[in-house]
């Protein structure tokens, strides 16, 4: 470690004690959370994925005449039917 911290001090033109006060911020309660570690948009957007990928389960069928019809319209239609006004096929 003290390898490290003479090789910054050769090289930067501010003393030790200069920079451990620039360093030295406190840091909020708030960001020492989990959810901002990790970041919120790509948990969520994990906990997306399981979900769809737990519904999907529901209605899949592996077989090969099958399964892209099971997939393309899980729910018969009425659900997108219903929420975006497409017309029914």
């Amino acid at each position: 470690m003290g390898l490290v911290v003479s090789w910054f001090q050769e090289r930067l033109p501010i003393p030790a004690h200069a920079l451990r006060e620039l360093t030295n911020e406190p840091v909020p309660n708030h960001l020492k959370r989990w959810w901002f570690c990790l970041g919120g948009t790509p948990a969520y957007l994990f906990g997306v994925q399981i979900v769809t990928g737990i519904l999907l389960a529901f209605y899949y069928e592996p077989a090969p005449a099958t399964a892209y019809e099971s997939v393309r319209r899980p729910t018969g239609g009425t659900v997108a039917a219903s929420t975006n006004g497409a017309p029914r096929s």
